[in-house]
């Protein structure tokens, strides 16, 4: 199956303008729904940890987007459909 790039790079544009809503609504639904985890979590700083999971997805969803100099100018999306 075919990721739709369209409908990925049109969604993430909508969630990058709500980035603290969305990393706070997805925090308080990891814990609300799985307890368990949060231990893991005891030592994390979480002014900054739903920072740096914004950033992740920002960097996933560019490699899935744009070609990458260091897997030969293959997007993750092209990479997909080799296997």
């Amino acid at each position: 199956m075919a990721l739709n790039t369209e409908l990925l790079e049109n969604s993430f544009a909508l969630l990058r303008d709500q980035q603290e809503e969305f990393t706070q609504y997805f925090y308080q639904t990891l814990f609300a729904d799985y307890p368990e985890v949060r231990p893991l979590f005891a030592h994390t700083d979480m002014v900054e940890q739903p920072k740096k999971l914004f950033k992740a997805l920002t960097l996933t969803v560019a490699t899935t987007l744009s070609p990458s100099p260091s897997n030969g100018g293959i997007s993750l999306n092209q990479e997909s459909s080799l296997h």
